[in-house]
């Protein structure tokens, strides 16, 4: 798991790499969150298309 390596280098000392890993953690998380919604979205346009119809 990729996570579990970048949380090990995160809790290491270094206050300079900890605040750098960790703004690249908080990066990777979302780029996953919006990878895994994008898939979801594309899977299914017809959903897709109601919760735009249900926001608009």
């Amino acid at each position: 798991m990729a996570s579990v390596h970048t949380l090990r280098l995160v809790n290491q000392p270094g206050p300079f790499n900890k605040k750098i890993l960790s703004k690249l953690y908080v990066l990777y998380n979302f780029t996953r969150v919006g990878q895994i919604l994008f898939s979801i979205l594309s899977r299914s346009n017809l959903s897709f298309s109601f919760w735009i119809s249900m926001f608009t």
